[in-house]
């Protein structure tokens, strides 16, 4: 068994070995669903889907359905395997780089993210970095949208303690321990077919973050106003909201 590997900045690459079976790990993942859901939040607030960057992309997935309200759309993932795979779908325009110090200049009217990608940011410094990258290369009256998992999210998701599933291509194993606020999720793929390789083993960890504190760091970094929504609904999130979408303006400052 092999663990995480990680690169030359010393940063873990949790989906570098999993990257060939991200897809059918994901397979009952609705993303068309998602960014319908995040334009129609978008449109509410009047946000513009002219340059759009998806942060945290992975294979694409959820770059596809927004080709259909984007006119320029870009990506971004910090790992190279996971674009590979993003690029045999025939997708351009993504970058492999590290979302708390974006390779782009200042010219988005709208970043999203999904599926609490940014959970992964164990430490709240390195949340604070993306917000603040974010805002810098968006324009003004741009739009920041994501979504987080909540503290509460994080603890119902460990009360599974183990998935098993299986599908044409692989069997997989889930199982989840929680310490605090932090979920660690060992994830164990088996593929069926032995010119796929042999069992392949990640370590995954996440953050469940408050409300409050996401809002915070988002003030911080200079976002306001700041909106919440207990995701897939018009309702405003609140105690007790698992998963919460956050949709955060660049508005320009008035003198």
């Amino acid at each position: 068994m092999q663990g995480n590997k990680r690169n030359n900045k010393g940063v873990f690459l949790i989906f570098d070995r999993i990257s060939a079976f991200y897809d059918s790990l994901m397979k009952d993942i609705e993303y068309e669903f998602w960014i319908d859901y995040i334009h129609k939040i978008g449109k509410k607030h009047s946000a513009s889907f002219d340059t759009v960057l998806d942060l945290c992309c992975g294979t694409g997935n959820s770059i596809i359905p927004m080709k259909k309200y984007a006119r320029e759309l870009s990506g971004i993932d910090l790992s190279l395997e996971m674009l590979r795979q993003a690029k045999n779908k025939g997708l351009e325009r993504i970058v492999n780089g590290d979302v708390r110090a974006l390779p782009f200049k200042k010219g988005f009217t709208l970043v999203y993210s999904i599926f609490d990608s940014l959970n992964y940011l164990i430490e709240e410094d390195d949340l604070l970095r993306v917000f603040k990258e974010v805002k810098r290369v968006l324009i003004d009256g741009g739009f920041f949208i994501f979504d987080m998992n909540s503290i509460e999210g994080v603890k119902y998701i460990a009360r599974q303690k183990e998935i098993v599933e299986e599908d044409d291509e692989i069997y997989s194993v889930w199982r989840y321990k929680l310490s605090g606020d932090v979920i660690t999720l060992y994830l164990s793929v088996f593929p069926k077919n032995e010119k796929d390789g042999d069992r392949v083993d990640e370590v995954h960890r996440e953050r469940g973050y408050s409300i409050e504190k996401v809002k915070e760091l988002l003030l911080k970094a200079g976002f306001r106003p700041v909106v919440e929504y207990e995701c897939f609904t018009n309702r405003l999130a609140r105690k007790g909201s698992k998963r919460v979408l956050y949709v955060a303006e660049n508005r320009k400052e008035k003198f």
